[in-house]
C-alpha cells in the first residue's frame, strides 16, 4: 500500500497518526526523500498487502459517513418514538378534557 508523504502529514485520520507515531527517524527521513511510504502488513513473518487498511484509507470518509448516518438514524428513531408516545398522551388527555367539558356543559 503506497501512501504519499503529503497524505501522511496532512490527513489527520487515526491511521495516519498511528503511522506517524510508529515511524523511526530513519524511515521518516527516507520517506521525505522518496515522497512516499510503502506500507506492508507483517503476519508471522509473512509480508502481506494490507487490503482492509488500503480500503480504509481510500474510503475513510465513506466509513465515517456511514457510521454517522447509523447514529443519526438511531437517534431519529428514538426521537420519533418519544414524539409518538407524547402525541398519544396528548390525545388521551384531550379526549378526557373534552369529556369533562361536555359533561359540565350538559349539567348547566
Amino acid at each position: 500500500m503506497i501512501i504519499t508523504y503529503e497524505e501522511i502529514l496532512h490527513n489527520k485520520t487515526w491511521l495516519n497518526q498511528e503511522i506517524l507515531q510508529s515511524l523511526t527517524q530513519e524511515v521518516f527521513d527516507k520517506a521525505k526523500e522518496q515522497k512516499q511510504y510503502d506500507i506492508k502488513l507483517l503476519v508471522n513473518g509473512i509480508e502481506l498487502e494490507p487490503k482492509f487498511l488500503t480500503d480504509l484509507i481510500n474510503n475513510i470518509e465513506k466509513y465515517v459517513n456511514r457510521q454517522a448516518e447509523d447514529i443519526v438514524e438511531e437517534r431519529l428513531s428514538t426521537a420519533l418514538n418519544k414524539a409518538k408516545d407524547l402525541t398519544e398522551l396528548i390525545d388521551v388527555f384531550s379526549d378526557k378534557i373534552r369529556e369533562l367539558y361536555f359533561n359540565e356543559l350538559k349539567t348547566i
